[in-house]
């Protein structure tokens, strides 16, 4: 069963298949999610959305939520998607998620 997230926001309501997610950013009080479909920002806490997310999906930063399957690259302490958008992380940050995502990529092999 396909998972979704829903995005309610002033004058629209549509549901947001979860495997399409590239990543989540928080960006002050709302959330910003860019999938394949495009982008949505609304106002939403990051906590909320955490449970709707499966293993695919590594929380580098309180503020991030990266789909690892989504990434193309890392390099440079920068991460690089699959959309062409890229993040650069502190090191310590950069070192976790490019350790979990050597394990995806090695566990998908």
């Amino acid at each position: 069963m396909e998972k979704y997230i829903a995005v309610v926001k002033r004058g629209q309501v549509l549901r947001l298949a979860v495997d399409n997610i590239i990543y989540i950013m928080k960006v002050g009080r709302k959330v910003r999610i860019v999938s394949t479909d495009g982008q949505w920002e609304y106002y939403e806490r990051m906590e909320n959305l955490l449970p709707f997310l499966d293993s695919r999906f590594y929380v580098c930063l309180r503020v991030l939520a990266v789909n690892l399957e989504r990434v193309e690259r890392m390099e440079d302490q920068t991460i690089y998607f699959q959309n062409g958008d890229s993040y650069r992380l502190g090191r310590d940050n950069y070192v976790r998620v490019r350790q979990q995502y050597a394990a995806r990529l090695k566990h998908l092999i």
